[in-house]
């Protein structure tokens, strides 16, 4: 009962290692599924929006999901909620070494029922001779 929406442009992707792009779609979009699942609100719709396009030698992502878990973080790292914290509470941290790899860039922002990331990673030579 998740509204799903996709709007992807990876096409020029390939400068990337197919493991990193795993470890961050993986990564974001499992904690949005698990976020929406959380919702037994009918009044908060379960909706996950997942972009992404080329923009000035740069690919743009956007995840965006609808929530109702508290946000909890120490030292610049988010905290899991879940009951073994040794195992859990380290995918975003994994997303945001995995973007920095590629000297790109990660923000997170979030209110009282959303959830937001956006990842601007610089395309490599190959990358920017295909957008001009």
């Amino acid at each position: 009962d998740i509204d799903f929406y996709v709007d992807m442009d990876f096409s020029k992707g390939d400068f990337m290692d197919m493991v990193d792009i795993c470890t961050i779609f993986s990564n974001v979009i499992d904690n949005a599924i698990e976020a929406c699942y959380k919702i037994h609100n009918p009044d908060i719709p379960k909706k996950i929006i997942l972009k992404s396009k080329y923009i000035d030698g740069f690919c743009i992502i956007l995840i965006e999901n609808t929530k109702i878990n508290e946000i909890k973080q120490r030292k610049n790292l988010f905290l899991t909620n879940k009951k073994n914290s040794y195992m859990h509470g380290i995918g975003l941290n994994n997303v945001k070494k995995t973007v920095e790899k590629y000297f790109g860039k990660v923000v997170f922002n979030y209110s009282q029922n959303t959830f937001t990331i956006k990842i601007m990673i610089p395309c490599k030579k190959n990358c920017l001779d295909t957008i001009k």
